[in-house]
């Protein structure tokens, strides 16, 4: 059984852990950056929020293939869907609006995977 002190050094432990991450204040009209895009692994993510461009390109540095969008909301769920908008008025589909969003490398990945069959 922990000590009273044992548990009062674990909580002042998680406090200063929350205190180290700086908090995201929302503003009227306050852009928000998100970085989109696929990781070494195939897979698509979405990152965000973030307070500035640079912080975005830091997480897209670590993607395979992406993009950086700027938005003006701080939900991620609703952030998806603006970006699924955006890329679907770039091409026909998500798929092909993804594919144009892609990198030379990115191309090739999806030709060896055999994505490229379905466009016409």
């Amino acid at each position: 059984m922990k000590s009273l002190y044992d548990k009062a050094q674990a909580r002042i432990k998680r406090i200063e852990d929350s205190l180290e991450h700086e908090p995201i204040y929302h503003y009227p009209n306050q852009s928000f950056f998100y970085t989109f895009g696929f990781t070494k692994a195939d897979k698509k993510v979405c990152l965000g929020p973030f307070m500035s461009a640079s912080e975005a390109d830091g997480k897209l540095a670590e993607l395979a293939d992406g993009e950086v969008f700027e938005l003006k909301t701080r939900d991620l769920g609703k952030a998806v869907r603006e970006i699924r908008a955006i890329l679907l008025s770039r091409g026909e589909d998500a798929d092909s609006a993804l594919r144009k969003m892609l990198h030379s490398k990115g191309l090739e990945r999806e030709s060896r995977k055999g994505l490229n069959e379905k466009v016409h």
